[in-house]
């Protein structure tokens, strides 16, 4: 989960910050007052990040939490580029992409696209098969062509060529073809998709104008159901409990409570082995800055919830990261078992002192030794030409918990978590925008995230 504060967007970290903001700007068709085309105004940026990697910027638009107008400003980049100097595994690996985003991104936002590079002139082999692809292989084809007609017609009439796409929907109506017509349909056609006799159905209809009358339209719904087979919901009981936040949260609470024994401590090191298996790896030095203090207990029933899924994030940040220091602020023991007050200033001054690539300081938001010492601290640092990227991460009881008095460093960017699901997105964005990136150990992860979501598809 991530907050309003961000840095200036000059790393990916930053910009997949910008990403997972909500109510981004929308892409559509609508001129400018002044008569110029530019389908949303941060195009420009997200055009600077794909110059900078265009694999990367292409994967981040895959990512869990990325709102739907700027997966859709992504394809429409995809697609606009050439690949011309791109090699076959790159062109490959983005096809996984555009088939993935075509798939979760509404029907109509993805017509809007195709719309736009016809009004660009853009012409490209990928920019045809995707096209084709999209229009005869979407689950609701037939509405789709049904219900969007004439911008089916305008998107087959430009990426096949006006007189091709009329030409092939007249041989596409004869009962017997020559083999040289057979020929032309497969150099123009079928070597971009393959079509059944419903496919060839369908395209006719593109070119005949619809009978009047209504019928009930779903082919707006599809991308919902893939979206929910690939990022599902979390299906939660009415009532949160500190059980109910994550396999590791939740042995480490019956920890906690006093229930330690051998099947316990085993079942604890597998959950946090399963977890880190799952998550991105950083070949570089990370400094944990743990808030154990006496506030991160909690009371009644939220006991032990804050604490436990620290502690959670700190045991799989030993799995994940190459070089750990943790630096805790209040608690006794192994588990750090919560006591103290919640020096947050001076554990980053320590951790800062460890020279590492990155700063994660995990706490409830509650600095009640010092109050205002951080942010003092961080505005500091900038003078003592501190560059070292720093994340304050909320820990919470639920995503909705109320952050309005628990922000004791407003000048740092913000990430938060309140699952153990959560811990990925927190560890995507806090990597990418750390001194020592490992860009292509992010692009292996990413890909491996896709392509298990791309077999859910095609089971």
């Amino acid at each position: 989960m991530l907050f309003n504060k961000q840095p200036p967007i000059h790393s990916f970290g930053a910009f997949l910050q910008y990403l997972s903001k909500e109510n981004n700007l929308p892409f559509t068709l609508a001129r400018n007052s002044n008569g110029t085309q530019n389908y949303a105004e941060d195009m420009d940026l997200h055009a600077a990040f794909q110059e900078k990697n265009m694999l990367l910027y292409a994967l981040l638009g895959t990512v869990k939490n990325i709102g739907v107008n700027d997966r859709t400003k992504v394809l429409y980049n995809l697609l606009k580029t050439s690949w011309a100097n791109l090699t076959s595994t790159q062109r490959t690996q983005l096809w996984e992409v555009i088939y993935f985003l075509q798939q979760i991104i509404p029907a109509d936002k993805v017509l809007t696209i195709y719309l736009a590079l016809r009004r660009d002139k853009v012409n490209r082999k990928h920019l045809t098969r995707s096209a084709l692809q999209f229009l005869f292989q979407h689950p609701n084809s037939r509405e789709l062509i049904y219900f969007r007609r004439r911008a089916v017609q305008d998107v087959l009439e430009h990426v096949l060529g006006k007189s091709t796409a009329r030409k092939i929907n007249s041989l596409l109506q004869q009962t017997t073809i020559s083999d040289t017509e057979a020929q032309y349909l497969q150099n123009r056609l079928y070597r971009f998709v393959n079509l059944n006799d419903e496919g060839k159905e369908l395209f006719v209809k593109a070119f005949v104008p619809r009978s009047k009358g209504r019928k009930p339209a779903f082919y707006h719904l599809s991308h919902q159901k893939q979206q929910e087979k690939v990022f599902p919901k979390k299906r939660m009981s009415k009532t949160i409990s500190v059980t109910h936040r994550g396999d590791i949260a939740a042995n480490l609470v019956h920890l906690y409570r006093g229930g330690s024994n051998p099947m316990l401590q085993e079942a604890l090191t597998k959950t946090v082995a399963d977890a880190a298996q799952q998550l991105p790896q950083f070949s570089g030095k990370v400094a944990l800055v743990l808030d154990a203090s006496a506030s991160t207990r909690g009371v009644g029933e939220r006991e032990f919830a804050l604490i436990s899924q620290n502690v959670a994030f700190k045991l799989v940040l030993e799995k994940v990261v190459q070089e750990l220091s943790v630096v805790p602020v209040g608690g006794t023991g192994d588990l750090h078992f919560p006591s103290g007050a919640s020096d947050l200033a001076m554990g980053l001054i320590q951790a800062l002192e460890q020279s590492p690539d990155l700063v994660l300081i995990v706490s409830d938001g509650h600095e009640n030794s010092g109050v205002g010492d951080l942010e003092k601290v961080v505005k500091t640092l900038p003078s003592l030409n501190i560059e070292t990227p720093i994340f304050f991460v909320h820990s919470l009881f639920y995503h909705k918990d109320d952050l309005s008095r628990r922000r004791p460093a407003p000048s740092l960017p913000e990430l938060s978590f309140w699952h153990q699901d959560d811990f990925e997105q927190v560890l995507i964005n806090a990597f990418l925008e750390s001194k020592s990136a490992n860009v292509d150990g992010m692009i292996k992860f990413l890909q491996k995230q896709l392509r298990g979501r791309l077999e859910i598809f095609d089971s």
